[in-house]
């Protein structure tokens, strides 16, 4: 995939970045990849498309706005939505009709919220559907700070953990871009990362 460094350019959040890698805190935990957990997934419908999520794991709330709950831990989730927009103007219908991945301005064009600017573009990537689904999708990592730390989260002086991490997986489907948004607080990332980043790469508007 291809790697940015931020969606405002570099500067501060740059810099805690490079600090939370140089102390293991973020590398551990979103930089690397994951390893994948020996679970079961099923299918979950979603608006347009669907996921694969762990079996376990008991879904409530509309087709286009879920949340999970493992019987045992509760939560796994903040939120997953699916969000749509006109799908851009191009030659060859698809995502890439975007541009570039490291240049799509992702509030935007995809419609995420608003806050979610001020966020570290971890990783970007472009994904193709398996199966019979030959989609191509632009996977986004994001990970953002709170608006204020606490002194005793500070790992150095004006540099705080992230506190949320976001997962988007965007593809075009009847004349509509569709976005899949999976929000997650970072203790249930640390929890059920691999899991969650499963749910993702799973996505598929063809469903």
């Amino acid at each position: 995939g291809v790697e940015a460094e931020s969606l405002m350019g570099r500067g501060a959040r740059s810099s805690r970045r490079q600090i939370l890698e140089a102390f293991g805190v973020l590398g551990a935990n979103l930089l690397l990849p994951l390893q994948a957990q020996a679970l079961d997934f099923r299918l979950e419908k979603l608006e347009q498309g669907s996921v694969q999520v762990p079996a376990l794991w008991k879904s409530d709330g509309p087709a286009d706005s879920k949340f999970f709950l493992d019987p045992v831990s509760g939560a796994v989730l903040k939120s997953l939505s699916l969000l749509s927009s006109p799908a851009p103007p191009g030659k060859s219908g698809t995502i890439k009709d975007l541009g570039k991945i490291e240049k799509v301005n992702l509030v935007k064009t995809l419609g995420i919220r608003p806050e979610l600017a001020k966020a570290d573009l971890v990783s970007a990537a472009v994904r193709i559907g398996g199966g019979s689904d030959d989609t191509i999708y632009y996977d986004f990592d994001l990970a953002l700070a709170p608006k204020t730390c606490s002194k005793g989260s500070e790992i150095l002086a004006g540099t705080c953990p992230y506190d949320e991490v976001v997962l988007l997986s965007a593809g075009v489907s009847g004349g509509k871009v569709q976005t899949l948004v999976v929000t997650a607080n970072f203790d249930q990332w640390k929890k059920n990362g691999p899991a969650i980043r499963q749910l993702r790469d799973s996505f598929n508007v063809q469903e």
